[in-house]
């Protein structure tokens, strides 16, 4: 399963001594107290930094790193 905005790949089932909940980020936030849509606020927030921050290095990274970037 793939993670919207930043792509990261999610597996589908438990692995092992792994608490679900560090793989579903925004099951973490919704059991802290959180909602989804504060999740995912904070989700294209962090993105959009990532983004910011990027433009300093992308001259020198290839295609398949900019492209690998988050999307928001």
């Amino acid at each position: 399963e793939e993670m919207p905005i930043f792509g990261l790949k999610i597996p589908k089932t438990a692995v092992k001594d792994v608490p679900q909940n560090l793989l579903r980020p925004e099951d973490a936030w919704v059991q802290n107290g959180k909602t989804a849509e504060e999740y995912k606020k904070a989700a294209q927030q962090l993105a959009g930094l990532f983004q910011k921050n990027f433009k300093e290095f992308a001259d020198k990274c290839s295609k398949g790193v900019i492209d690998a970037g988050p999307k928001p």
